[in-house]
């Protein structure tokens, strides 16, 4: 369950840079899309993690991760797509013709 773990820390490693304003030093980067991607691959991850821990033993603890695993790849996908829908996605151009921006 070493990806999960991993997955954490760099979770963590992410809130840090954003409590230290990195964003603001660092303008190249494009930090919505690498928001979007932590998002992403920690519901992908979990969401592998999770049936396998159930697979591997019946008992409570296992089950118990199964359940905490699914509410977060639910938190995960939710964060993923409220970052996509606010700041990735390319906005309808003002006119009435439906093209992209």
């Amino acid at each position: 369950m070493a990806p999960a773990l991993l997955e954490g820390l760099l979770a963590a490693g992410a809130l840090g840079l954003r409590l230290t304003r990195c964003q603001e030093r660092a303008p190249r980067i494009h930090w919505p899309c690498l928001d979007f991607l932590r998002s992403a691959s920690a519901a992908l991850v979990f969401l592998v993690v999770s049936p396998a821990a159930i697979a591997a033993s019946q008992e409570g603890p296992a089950v118990s991760a199964f359940t905490f695993g699914l509410i977060l790849i639910a938190i995960f996908a939710y964060d993923a797509f409220s970052t996509y829908w606010a700041e990735i996605r390319l906005e309808p151009a003002q006119g009435g013709n439906g093209n992209l921006a």
